[in-house]
C-alpha cells in the first residue's frame, strides 16, 4: 500500500544531509514531488495503472534474446543527464525508440526526470507505443506511489537504486512492481548494496553501476568485478559508462552466468542511432 514512512526516510541514504551535493539537491525535488502524488487522489492514479494494458516482460525478453545467442541489450532514450548536459538533437521519443529496436536492442529505457534529464510527461508512453519492446521506467524512485504512477504511464519495469533506499522501503517497493506484474531492476554499487539486495530482496535482476553517484566518476575495472559477484542465478545487467562496443569486453570476460547490458549516452551522443545499437550487439556476442 501507499507508505509516508518510505518517502520520509529517503534522506538517510543520501549524502549531503545539509542539502549539498547534486544526490542531495535531486532527493530533495523527488520527496517534493511525491508530496504532491500523496496529496493527490490516488485512487485515480490506482484506476489508471490498472487501466494499462498488460506489462510486455521486461526481464522475460532479456533472457529470450540470451537464450538464442543473442545481444541482450537495454537502450535508452534520454534527452540530457546531469554529467553530460543534453546530448543530443532530440527527434521525437517515438523516432528514436524505432531507430533502437532496429538496431537490435532487446528492451528500452527511459528516463521520466525532468529537471535532471529534461524529460517530458509523455515521453515513456510515446516510446511503448513506437515499440513493442518492454520499457523500463528509470527515475529515482523513494516512494511506492511512484511505482504506481510508473504502471500508469505504461511502464512494464522499474528501477530501484539501493543507493537511495533502506532494505524495508525496497522490499516495499518491489513487492508492489510484482503485484502490478511489473519486473524490478534493482541497482546495486558496492559489496554492501549487492548483500542487501539479495538477502533481502527478490532481486531476479541485478544492475552493477559503474558510476559513483556521488562524484559521478566511472570505474569499469571496478563494475566488471561487482558483476562477477552478482549470483549466477540472477541476471547481471552492466549499467552506465559503455562508451564504446569494446566497453562490454571486461564484463562478458569477468561473468558466465546471464548478462545484459544497459547503454544510454554513447547511443544518444551517436548521429547513427541505429547503426551504434548493432555495434554494441555485435560487441556483446564476442564473449
Amino acid at each position: 500500500m501507499l507508505s509516508r514512512t518510505s518517502h520520509s526516510k529517503a534522506p538517510e541514504k543520501s549524502p549531503g544531509a545539509g542539502g549539498e551535493g547534486l544526490l542531495a539537491r535531486i532527493l530533495a525535488a523527488k520527496r517534493e514531488e511525491c508530496a504532491t502524488l500523496l496529496a493527490c487522489d490516488r485512487s485515480l492514479l490506482r484506476e489508471q495503472a490498472r487501466e494499462q494494458e498488460s506489462p510486455r516482460g521486461f526481464r522475460r525478453a532479456l533472457l529470450q534474446r540470451l537464450s538464442h545467442k543473442q545481444a541482450a541489450l537495454i537502450c535508452e532514450s534520454k534527452r540530457a543527464s546531469p554529467s553530460a548536459g543534453a546530448l543530443r538533437s532530440y527527434g521525437s521519443p517515438a523516432e528514436t525508440a524505432q531507430h533502437l529496436e532496429r538496431g537490435g536492442a532487446a528492451c528500452l529505457s527511459v528516463l521520466t526526470d525532468r529537471a535532471w534529464f529534461h524529460a517530458r510527461c509523455h515521453d515513456l508512453e510515446q516510446v511503448r507505443a513506437a515499440s513493442r519492446l518492454p520499457v523500463l521506467r528509470k527515475d529515482f524512485l523513494i516512494d511506492p506511489v511512484q511505482i504506481w504512477q510508473a504502471r500508469a504511464m505504461g511502464a512494464d519495469c522499474v528501477l530501484l537504486v539501493m543507493r537511495f533506499l533502506e532494505a524495508k522501503q525496497a522490499q516495499e517497493m518491489e513487492a508492489l512492481a510484482l503485484e502490478l506484474d511489473m519486473d524490478v531492476l534493482v541497482e546495486v554499487h558496492g559489496e554492501e548494496e549487492l548483500e542487501v539486495a539479495v538477502r533481502h530482496l527478490q532481486a531476479l535482476m541485478i544492475g552493477v553501476n559503474a558510476r559513483d553517484l556521488q562524484s559521478l566518476s566511472i570505474d569499469l575495472v571496478r563494475a566488471a568485478a561487482m558483476v562477477s559477484r552478482v549470483p549466477d542465478d540472477r541476471l547481471a545487467v552492466a549499467e552506465s559508462g559503455l562508451r564504446k562496443p569494446d566497453d562490454l569486453l571486461p564484463f562478458l570476460a569477468a561473468r558466465t552466468a546471464p548478462l545484459a547490458f544497459l547503454v544510454g549516452e554513447a547511443i544518444m551522443r551517436s548521429d547513427d542511432t541505429q547503426g551504434c545499437v548493432a555495434a554494441f550487439a555485435q560487441a556483446a556476442l564476442r564473449g
